[in-house]
């Protein structure tokens, strides 16, 4: 690890557990200052500053916490020593609770009296909602006592190696490999369901042999077309993200209005009458539909969130300091 990086990660770090408005501003200050004092020790020492000299001068500063603390100050609800386990609590409370009201009115669409409609959906995700905001009350409510406990504050010291610091999260890094099978699987689907739609057979095995029937009703088929600029306009935003080698604001706009459109082809799908020929397939089919359906909803809400918080370009801070 250079000196740089190991600048990168510290103030990185320290950023993470500051207020978001004020991480970009004071990443820039602590950079910069940081980049000062190690040009004197590099005067002082009479040479160029090295991964020894940065982790001596990281450590006169104090860990990152004990930096976080001082730019955040003393009062908070919530210290820098319970805050990474509530963040871990929070979000597994939240992911289970989500993934069994999911599961619940998947069920209710299918099997009980709840129709898949736009109103049962927006009465779902207020629901889910206010749930939501329901535990995370709770959730602060027992850390904010918990803070209150003496031992749960901030020691005077703490002991690190700025060796250990965590490489920087870049929220614009492609993933190639999702975005190739993001590219892969649609085209296969284009191919499958355009040409060879009457290769998805059922089968029935009756006294005497095999007996193979299409599966797919020709009203689904009607769709078939909808499906293909669903999946062909995925197949073109992955491609151009993996040309462009990164995210930005426009592409992931673009990722939501995607997203919003395969929905609606779902929804179309499932409101649009027989799947198959086979009713007890045609259940499971529908099922799972509803399910995506609300899932993709929620997903195209964490795009809007990610094209509205990641800012276009690089987010690291430019080298000063070789």
């Amino acid at each position: 690890m250079n000196a740089r990086e190991m600048i990168d990660r510290y103030t990185n770090e320290v950023a993470r557990q500051l207020p978001p408005r004020a991480r970009d501003d004071i990443r820039r200050e602590l950079d910069s200052l940081l980049a000062e004092a190690l040009e004197r020790q590099a005067e002082k020492a009479g040479r160029e500053p090295d991964e020894a000299m940065v982790a001596a001068m990281l450590k006169e500063f104090g860990s990152p916490a004990e930096m976080a603390a001082q730019y955040r100050g003393d009062e908070y609800l919530i210290g820098p020593v319970l805050f990474p386990t509530f963040k871990t609590v929070v979000t597994i409370a939240l992911t289970v609770l989500a993934t069994v009201q999911l599961v619940i009115f998947g069920a209710q669409a299918l099997f009980g009296n709840t129709p898949l409609t736009i109103a049962s959906l927006w009465e779902f995700l207020s629901t889910m909602i206010s749930s939501a905001l329901t535990a995370f009350v709770i959730i602060v409510f027992v850390f904010a006592v918990m803070e209150r406990v003496p031992g749960n504050q901030l020691p005077e010291k703490e002991a690190w190696d700025p060796r250990s610091l965590p490489p920087v999260k870049d929220p614009n890094r492609i993933a190639p490999v999702d975005l190739v099978l993001g590219i892969v699987f649609p085209l296969l689907a284009i191919i499958l369901f355009n040409r060879y739609a009457y290769w998805i057979v059922d089968i029935d095995v009756p006294e005497g042999g095999y007996h193979f029937f299409p599966l797919l009703h020709e009203n689904f088929l009607n769709f078939v077309p909808w499906l293909t600029v669903s999946w062909g306009l995925e197949i073109v935003l992955r491609s151009l993200v993996l040309a462009q080698g990164r995210w930005n604001v426009i592409t992931r706009v673009a990722q939501f209005l995607v997203e919003l459109f395969s929905i609606y082809v779902a929804y179309l799908i499932f409101t649009g009458g027989p799947i198959t020929f086979n009713s007890g397939i045609d259940s499971l089919v529908r099922f799972g539909l509803g399910i995506a359906i609300v899932v993709g909803l929620i997903s195209a809400v964490v795009t809007l969130v990610k094209s509205l918080l990641v800012r276009s370009g690089d987010t690291n801070i430019a080298p000063r300091v070789a």
